[in-house]
């Protein structure tokens, strides 16, 4: 699962559910983009999901370009 991925996500996402289908390594898990061509994100879909993984986990690390 990427943000690609997401992307014709539409409403609630659970956390949880989401968490489960990310990739993880030593408890850490991780939400990135691929490396096909740039998919349209809106801002919506954006706070949806980093509610709903704030809601899921302790901490949520966001990486964001400058």
């Amino acid at each position: 699962m990427r943000w690609p991925d997401l992307a014709a996500v539409g409403g609630r996402i659970d956390g949880f559910e989401l968490l489960v289908r990310l990739p993880s390594v030593d408890g850490v898990w991780v939400l990135s983009f691929d490396r096909a061509p740039d998919v349209p994100l809106g801002a919506e879909l954006g706070r949806e999901v980093l509610m709903a993984l704030s809601a899921a986990a302790d901490v949520v690390v966001v990486d964001l370009l400058p």
